[in-house]
């Protein structure tokens, strides 16, 4: 199995109903090492009870090691509503997370999952940048996960000018239509392509998911969950990503990678939460 790293986000997700442990990154570290990986998770948390709630988490699914204490910060959380069963964030600032600063890393990690919303902070963008010129033969896997007003056209810039892979969603995509005046997908693979990234991973919800990988180009439709087996959205695009990743990291083979993704995410749904309780969809 690989030696991976996840760098980011770990906060108390607020449902209507319950506290939950949330983060894209956190959630795909977790996953990951369910898979079987050798995982660190690097982020900051207090010790609050949130960070304690974090913590001993992490610790159970044997992760915590890269996590450090904030003392200047509390851990940090969102509030969630839900519309049309899709969830909806409240971002707090001044959280530890925003705040990482650990620089020791394995140094031969083979791949290093990274999003947009960490390196929205200065200091964050500091410890990315210190990792990305230590990690000279890692495989860089950006997810381009833009939330609320935390992002911008420089954020973007930095993000996909350091990544190997982009992980995308559909209204991502339309954005980067935007920003950047292209009018067609083929002009949005060129000018990615430009940037030197040949490996493009694009969900699109109901339509389910298209790989862009070198010169090939691969599709599968979305696995439909019945209603009455639906539970929520919350992190069914960290548990595709990280179902891909693991999928790709042990067999190579992108096709199956992006089918057995679209079905691991739709088992997300079924389940309450970003992270399964059972582990029996591992």
């Amino acid at each position: 199995m690989s030696t991976i790293l996840s760098f980011g986000e770990v906060l108390v997700d607020c449902l209507p109903e319950q506290n939950v442990i949330g983060g894209a990154p956190f959630n795909v570290a977790i996953h990951l090492k369910r898979f079987g990986h050798d995982v660190s998770f690097i982020s900051k948390i207090a010790d609050d009870e949130f960070g304690k709630m974090i913590y001993d988490f992490a610790k159970q699914e044997d992760i915590e090691k890269g996590i450090s204490f904030d003392e200047n910060h509390p851990t940090g959380y969102v509030t969630v509503e839900f519309e049309d069963n899709e969830p909806h964030y409240t971002i707090e600032e001044q959280k530890s997370w925003q705040y990482v600063t650990d620089t020791n890393i394995d140094e031969n990690a083979e791949v290093y999952v990274y999003g947009s919303l960490a390196l929205y902070f200065e200091q964050n963008q500091q410890t990315f940048l210190k990792h990305r010129e230590a990690l000279t033969d890692c495989l860089f896997v950006c997810d381009l996960n833009l939330r609320g007003d935390f992002y911008s056209k420089e954020l973007i810039s930095l993000c996909i000018d350091h990544c190997d892979v982009l992980k995308i969603n559909e209204d991502e995509w339309g954005y980067l239509k935007e920003l950047y005046k292209l009018s067609s997908d083929d002009e949005v693979t060129d000018f990615l392509k430009g940037k030197g990234i040949e490996k493009v991973i694009r969900t699109m919800s109901e339509k389910g998911a298209v790989v862009y990988w070198d010169q090939d180009k691969f599709e599968a439709s979305t696995q439909l969950v019945p209603q009455d087996e639906f539970q929520d959205a919350i992190g069914a695009g960290d548990g595709f990503l990280a179902s891909f990743l693991h999928t790709y990291l042990t067999t190579r083979d992108i096709q199956h990678s992006l089918e057995f993704a679209l079905g691991f995410a739709a088992n997300i749904c079924r389940n309450a939460g970003a992270i399964p309780v059972e582990k029996t969809i591992y």
